[in-house]
């Protein structure tokens, strides 16, 4: 297994309420708090066909190859029914129901892209890092 770098693994707010280094699919997420001492950020389904997803691209620099990642999760709080789906390029790794601390196990495929997809509910995440040496 080979790690991997998760840039602004905290959601560090730069400037204008959205998470440095991420990109927010739609209006669904932003930072809780304000800069720069923000270190969650909070994310609410829109439904409707709306893009429910945040993003960091080439984060898997080894997708296609087969080789694993584990990537932890820190969920601070949800507003129920929750679920959301985290993607290692078009991989779902792993569906997150419950506030906690989750691991995302797998490969990418398709692409280099970390992504979270509320697909009910609200959340708070409030730590993503590659934990692929330490689990």
């Amino acid at each position: 297994m080979a790690q991997i770098t998760v840039l602004n693994p905290k959601f560090i707010d730069r400037g204008d309420g959205l998470p440095g280094n991420w990109v927010v699919g739609g209006f669904s997420w932003s930072c809780d708090d304000i800069s720069p001492q923000s270190s969650a950020v909070g994310g609410c389904y829109q439904g409707g066909g709306a893009d429910n997803s945040l993003f960091q691209n080439n984060v898997f620099t080894d997708f296609g190859t087969g080789t694993g990642h584990i990537i932890k999760i820190i969920v601070g709080g949800i507003i129920s029914p929750f679920a959301m789906t985290v993607q290692f390029g078009t991989y779902t790794a792993s569906t997150i129901t419950t506030a906690g601390t989750h691991y995302a196990i797998g490969a990418a495929t398709g692409n280099a892209t970390l992504k979270f997809n509320i697909l009910t509910g609200c959340c708070n995440l409030d730590l993503v890092m590659d934990s692929t040496d330490s689990k």
